[in-house]
């Protein structure tokens, strides 16, 4: 029953955050709104203060006016430390195209979201999802699978506590990512995220052909120069993982930008790797692999082609400061803390 709780409240959460940043995105002249895959905290503009912790976040279509730059991501910086002193403001993905909303089909998102949102009927969403494929056939495509994975992630979604289970690829097609967490006042790794390391160590040792993914930027408010991607890279090099085999994220400040720079990386420069699996505490599992999805299916949206990939499993480190999921209105305020940086 907590289980269900807590499935059903994440979905709530993403569809509401979704909800708030579609509204406050809209522009000043809104003839026409283009697609971006960046996503913004809400109320803090292009870039996120460097103290906020990685899993701090949830999923949106953010909504600008212009095309992102383009700007290569680096995957592999020096262990432990931010080469880049602009950190805090990391490159935009790169994109080809830019798809624009029309009014029409801006309110019909924002339809969409609210009704989810509020717990609507599935009907209406359905109904809502094929008037937007009349008046936009890809934007319609595009809602219709983020929608379906929000329900997959409401009725069906399982957390593996531990280690992933049997089944998965044996080869380097599968990715193993570890998401990250705030680091200790000296640039150290807090003991949640130690727990994190050790539930993907397990993964790692059951899967060694895979890759590790390691994301998260500089949140030490002592040593500005650790990211948790470049620290917890050098924990599983001390555990025998060949650094070969480990892939940095180091410039996100956001679970929602750990999937949006990832999602980069591995589009970019590790196409070998189709299938990732998520490794977090036990309350964010959900939250991941919701945004891990949205931004593979954004990039597809926007660049041409399919998803670069494709979330297929998780582990979840078991942590003992769980919110109250008996709770609904408070789970439910626990979480908005953890997922809106402006609180």
């Amino acid at each position: 029953m907590k289980k269900g709780i807590l499935l059903l409240l994440t979905l709530l959460l993403l569809a509401g955050i979704t909800l708030l940043r579609l509204r406050q995105t809209m522009p000043r002249e809104p003839n026409t709104l283009a697609v971006s895959e960046t996503a913004a905290p809400a109320g803090t503009g292009s870039s996120a203060p460097a103290e906020r912790p990685t899993e701090t976040s949830a999923p949106s279509t953010n909504i600008s006016a212009e095309a992102p730059a383009e700007a290569p991501l680096p995957t592999k910086l020096p262990t432990g430390t931010a080469e880049n002193p602009d950190a805090s403001a990391p490159p935009e993905p790169t994109a080809t195209t830019v798809h624009e909303y029309t009014p029409e089909t801006y309110q019909l998102v924002t339809d969409i979201v609210f009704t989810l949102h509020s717990q609507g009927e599935e009907s209406d969403i359905q109904t809502l999802l094929e008037t937007l494929r009349t008046k936009d056939p890809a934007l319609g495509s595009l809602w219709q699978d983020i929608t379906d994975y929000w329900f997959y992630i409401s009725r069906d979604f399982e957390v593996h506590p531990g280690i992933l289970p049997d089944g998965l690829p044996e080869d380097d097609s599968l990715g193993i990512v570890v998401l990250g967490f705030q680091l200790m006042y000296d640039g150290t790794m807090a003991p949640e995220l130690i727990g994190r390391c050790e539930t993907a160590l397990a993964c790692i040792r059951k899967y060694p052909n895979a890759a590790v993914i390691v994301t998260g930027g500089g949140t030490a408010y002592g040593n500005r120069s650790a990211t948790e991607a470049g620290v917890m890279a050098a924990w599983f090099e001390g555990q025998g993982v060949p650094r070969e085999k480990i892939i940095l994220e180091e410039r996100s400040l956001t679970t929602d930008q750990n999937a949006t720079y990832t999602c980069e990386i591995l589009a970019l420069q590790h196409p070998e790797i189709r299938s990732l699996a998520i490794v977090s505490s036990d309350y964010h599992v959900a939250l991941g692999s919701m945004l891990f999805t949205e931004a593979a299916l954004l990039r597809s949206f926007r660049n041409g082609g399919g998803p670069p990939y494709a979330v297929v499993s998780n582990a979840a480190y078991a942590t003992s400061g769980n919110p109250d999921y008996s709770n609904p209105r408070k789970f439910t305020a626990d979480m908005w803390v953890m997922a809106d940086p402006t609180y």
